[in-house]
């Protein structure tokens, strides 16, 4: 079991929204959970300006201009390795007061956040969420030097925003599925599905099962909103909500492996009954364990 990473976060000038900050320590919760951090630990984060980020820039790095983020790591970590520090190093960053371990500092610019959403065609939240998982990743020992140090640690920065954006938009995507579940066309079985896919792009898609006289031409809920998604140019899924007013609407062996070829892993969550009252919750990869895909790497596979 993992432990804590607590942020304490500074915003002298008031940057910041209230709401930002909650999203903010799901980032850190996310980056502990995929590293399973093996002690309780915190960061600092400080929100400034451009200038007060060029001005560390220039101390630290002899770069006189702005950047995005800026860490500073505490331990000399190896991709959140504790057992390699020496006792010594250990004894001196743990702080008493906070009962855990201190990681180092994460400096943000917000200016250049807003910049930057901008140009990339994304939020605000986003491009912040971004940044300081990327900060977190630094403080825990990753880099992106080395090819291969890049790779993983980008796919673990994927993978903690992706659970972000799922913490964020479970609930909606449950009550768009539940909203939606009654244009079903189920005259034969009478059970009724809905699912909601969740993509990269922070868009919803649902999708309804319609049976047919000629059983075999009927399609799934999940397949009807991957579909629906992917002919709207929108393919890089992240999670799935699939709900039914009868039995557990676990997806079938063909929804799961269509579902693969647009993402290698996923969250899923599924919820059923009149009452609407069960929840449980899986992965893809926990639903299609060793798997056959020709899926490597999503985006580059679609911009060949």
């Amino acid at each position: 079991m993992g432990y804590n990473l607590a942020l304490i976060i500074e915003d002298e000038e008031k940057l910041l929204s209230g709401d930002f900050k909650a999203t903010f320590q799901l980032c850190a919760d996310s980056c502990a959970k995929l590293v399973n951090l093996p002690e309780n630990c915190f960061a600092s984060i400080y929100i400034v300006n451009d200038a007060a980020i060029k001005n560390l820039n220039r101390e630290h790095r002899s770069i006189d201009e702005a950047t995005d983020v800026l860490s500073f790591p505490s331990l000399e970590l190896t991709e959140a390795d504790f057992l390699k520090l020496n006792k010594e190093q250990k004894a001196k960053e743990w702080d008493i007061q906070q009962n855990a371990y201190f990681l180092g500092d994460i400096i943000v610019s917000f200016e250049t956040a807003q910049h930057q959403a901008k140009r990339f065609g994304h939020n605000l939240e986003r491009e912040l969420c971004y940044l300081l998982v990327h900060g977190i990743f630094h403080l825990l020992g990753f880099d992106h030097i080395e090819k291969r140090d890049k790779e993983i640690m980008r796919k673990n920065e994927e993978l903690a925003l992706n659970e972000v954006m799922f913490k964020e938009n479970e609930k909606a995507m449950i009550q768009k599925a539940w909203d939606m579940l009654e244009f079903s066309y189920v005259p034969y079985s009478n059970y009724r599905v809905c699912a909601c896919i969740l993509t990269k792009s922070g868009k919803m898609y649902t999708g309804n099962n319609i049976e047919n006289a000629s059983y075999g031409l009927t399609i799934c809920a999940e397949r009807t909103a991957v579909f629906k998604a992917v002919s709207s140019g929108d393919r890089d899924i992240i999670a799935i909500a699939i709900v039914s007013d009868g039995i557990a609407p676990w997806p079938c062996g063909a929804c799961r492996q269509v579902l693969l070829e647009f993402a290698e892993d996923m969250h899923v969550v599924i919820a059923w009954g009149k009452d609407k009252g069960n929840r449980e919750y899986s992965t893809l990869k926990e639903l299609l364990p060793k798997s056959f895909s020709p899926l490597l790497n999503v985006e580059k596979r679609f911009m060949e």
